[in-house]
């Protein structure tokens, strides 16, 4: 006997949120929490408390225009580095802060790896191809100089 459990109003939301995600092709760490709360249902999300850096950090992450998301990444480890220094100096903040720290620091790496690939595939896309099935793609053959 098979047994099937119908998802709940919650996972359903959340299936179609992964869904968007990964139209989207974005935001890794949203994904990946997602996947692990469909996965284990009695997993709690956390809330966590906000922080002056993370406006700039969620700016980030929402950001959906390629073209500016290095200086959206460059703007939030700005603050994040800003905060981690004051942090260093009066051994302030809470440890679930620092947490969080380290958290954007490694959702802002993931984000430059994308933005770095996106950059690669529109240089790639920029380079004319020569069209094999003409009579001028001579013109495109490499040739050697002695």
């Amino acid at each position: 006997m098979k047994v099937c459990f119908l998802p709940t109003g919650e996972q359903i939301a959340l299936l179609d949120a992964l869904s968007t995600l990964d139209s989207l092709g974005e935001l890794r760490s949203v994904k990946m929490a997602i996947s692990q709360r469909l996965a284990d249902p009695s997993r709690e999300i956390k809330v966590p408390t906000s922080y002056d850096w993370q406006e700039s950090y969620q700016a980030a992450l929402l950001e959906t225009d390629w073209t500016k998301m290095q200086e959206r990444v460059q703007t939030a480890e700005s603050e994040i580095h800003k905060r981690r220094l004051v942090l260093s100096q009066d051994h302030g903040g809470t440890p679930e802060e620092r947490e969080a720290l380290v958290n954007a620091m490694s959702g802002l790496r993931a984000l430059q790896m994308d933005a770095a690939t996106w950059l690669e595939r529109q240089a790639a896309s920029a380079i004319p191809k020569p069209d094999l099935g003409s009579q001028n793609s001579k013109a495109w053959s490499p040739t050697l100089s002695q």
